[in-house]
């Protein structure tokens, strides 16, 4: 068990430093453009960082993707047709159409499926099932229980708005 955390946080430690921070050459101050705020947790992202309390991810300056979702390693690549793969822990797919972003795969072997609509925020996890209607622009529940502020309120079908979505979520 122990040699197990051992080899996780050396391989962290190792991909961490491959990482750019997406802030000005040098630095290691991060400034969301977007960010997902819900009851159960939350994420913030830019271009190239998403960072969060179950979530560290940056993209490498060869576009790949590496940090730590909760307490695994994540080393993935975002392919042009929306699919995104990290190794065996996370396997995802991107699509927007009809104004619909959707947004399935598995995370350590658990399914989701989140769909943003302009109408509604669907969640579907191997825990959870909740259909959060939109009441004002970027709030979606009744009692505002999923704010997405900044580039999150457009939806992007992008790796790190992805990432912030299952991030806050699983």
């Amino acid at each position: 068990m122990r040699l197990s955390a051992l080899i996780t946080a050396v391989f962290a430690l190792a991909v961490s430093g491959c990482a750019t921070t997406g802030g000005a050459a040098g630095s290691n101050e991060f400034h969301a453009a977007g960010e997902i705020h819900c009851r159960f947790s939350g994420a913030s992202f830019n271009a190239h960082e998403v960072r969060g309390p179950k979530i560290s991810v940056s993209q490498r300056p060869d576009g790949t993707w590496g940090g730590l979702i909760e307490t695994s390693p994540l080393d993935a690549t975002f392919y042009p047709d929306g699919s995104f793969k990290g190794g065996m822990a996370l396997r995802m797919k991107v699509v927007k159409a009809d104004n619909v972003l959707t947004i399935t795969g598995q995370w350590r072997g658990r399914i989701f499926r989140f769909e943003v609509s302009p109408t509604q925020l669907m969640v579907r996890t191997d825990t959870r099932s909740m259909d959060f209607p939109l009441t004002n622009p970027g709030t979606y529940g009744g009692f505002g229980e999923v704010q997405f502020t900044g580039d999150a309120a457009k939806a992007p079908a992008t790796p790190e708005f992805a990432l912030a979505l299952v991030a806050a979520f699983i």
